[in-house]
């Protein structure tokens, strides 16, 4: 059975015309892709967007809070 890509962040980067743009971050195993587009072995998801869009990265944006997922849970 084939293994699902597992959505992880958004990372909302600037565009060449000013304009702010979120890529989705998604992982695969130890894979990591941007849209439908794989990151390289050793390659950072920072300079990759720079790379290939065009885009520089400002900054990761979580689904949910971070502490939402250390918050401990009743029994």
């Amino acid at each position: 059975m084939e293994e699902k890509r597992e959505f992880v962040y958004f990372m909302r980067s600037r565009l060449s015309d000013g304009t702010i743009h979120q890529y989705p971050i998604y992982r695969k195993g130890e894979d990591y892709y941007i849209e439908d587009h794989k990151v390289p072995s050793g390659k950072d998801i920072e300079e990759e967007i720079n790379r290939v869009f065009g885009a520089t990265a400002i900054e990761p944006v979580m689904p949910h809070p971070l502490h939402e997922e250390t918050k401990f849970k009743n029994p």
